[in-house]
């Protein structure tokens, strides 16, 4: 009875997934040009706040994706941890979103309720 037990949860147990060299080189490589996307981005003049933030947390977030696919390998595991994570994510871009938008609406809200803020960035609106 022990060993029928046993048997059954080796059955149910991950079986390993290894990548090969060359697919663990090629994430590397899209991480590489994720990343000087996103320098490069940074750095283009006359950008707005607003969107130099938005380009750099979408840049990041496929990069985060990339990430928690190939080097946590949730790509090989069950879907119920699949569904945690896109529950988790929903909810983390939820936040940012609301707090993007009241960044960007901030100087609507303050003439609107004629209220003044005082605000140590976004002084010059670039």
């Amino acid at each position: 009875m022990a060993e029928l037990e046993k048997n059954d949860l080796v059955k149910d147990s991950p079986k390993e997934h290894l990548l090969s060299v060359e697919t663990y080189l090629k994430v590397f490589g899209i991480l590489l040009f994720l990343i000087f996307l996103n320098i490069a981005v940074a750095k283009i003049p006359g950008l707005s706040s607003f969107l130099s933030i938005f380009f750099a947390l979408s840049i990041s977030t496929v990069q985060m994706i990339v990430i928690v696919l190939f080097f946590m390998e949730l790509i090989h595991e069950n879907r119920f941890y699949l569904l945690i994570y896109v529950t988790s994510f929903f909810f983390v871009l939820l936040f940012v979103g609301i707090t993007i938008a009241e960044l960007a609406h901030r100087d609507t809200f303050s003439e609107i309720e004629d209220i003044k803020f005082l605000r140590t960035f976004d002084k010059n609106k670039s």
